[in-house]
Formats: structure tokens, C-alpha cells, sequence
């Protein structure tokens, strides 16, 4: 089954990104891990064909009154799924990243009291 926690090891924080944290060698080692590892995980095909079930119930209205039916009964699903993704340890990991980058509380992407 499909889950995000797949997507966990592909992630880099910004903060990663712009100041240059990530060296060539680790970029190059993560695209060797995506090229060899990522098919082994993320079946391309059976993707697509999610994809393009979901985008059927997009496009039929499905979703939309999905949406507004869970609103009616007070969102308790939506709410639920929310409280136990944020109980996730990639949601801790992530608030401690962030309290190292001060300026996205300011909403800045970069701190230019630094740059």
C-alpha cells in the first residue's frame, strides 16, 4: 500500500538546499538511491493508474462530494486523519528543523540578516 512515509528519505529542507548544506557528493548519492531504489518502491504504472482514479473523481464531482459531505458530518474523518498524521516522527523531526531556521516564523525563505 501507498503511504508518504515512502517519500520521508527523499525530502530536503530548504534551509539544506539554499545554504548549500548538501554537497555534490550527497546529491549525487541521492540520485544513485532514487535511480536504484525508487522503481523498487514507486511502481511507476500502478501509480499512473492511481493517479488517473483520482483525477476521475475529481473531474465526475466524486471528490467534491466527498469533501462536502464529511464537512456536513462535522469533518470528524478529515480531523481524525490530521491528529494522527501530525503524531508522526517526521513531524517532530520537522519543528525541530524549523526552530533552527528563525526566519520561516518571519515567513523569509532566506535570512538575509545573515545573507
Amino acid at each position: 500500500m501507498f503511504t508518504s512515509d515512502v517519500f520521508v528519505f527523499k525530502q530536503k529542507t530548504a534551509y539544506e538546499i539554499l545554504s548549500g548544506l548538501v554537497g555534490s557528493e550527497m546529491c549525487i548519492r541521492d540520485q544513485y538511491g532514487e535511480y536504484v531504489s525508487g522503481p523498487k518502491i514507486i511502481n511507476k504504472e500502478e501509480t499512473k493508474k492511481r493517479m488517473k482514479k483520482v483525477l476521475e473523481n475529481i473531474q465526475s464531482g466524486k471528490f467534491t462530494k466527498q469533501w462536502m459531505d464529511e464537512c456536513k458530518g462535522g469533518q470528524k474523518n478529515f480531523l481524525k486523519t490530521r491528529e494522527k498524521l501530525a503524531e508522526h516522527p517526521v513531524e517532530k523531526v520537522g519543528a525541530d528543523l524549523r526552530a533552527l531556521m528563525p526566519w520561516i516564523a518571519k515567513k523569509k525563505l532566506i535570512d538575509s540578516d545573515k545573507n
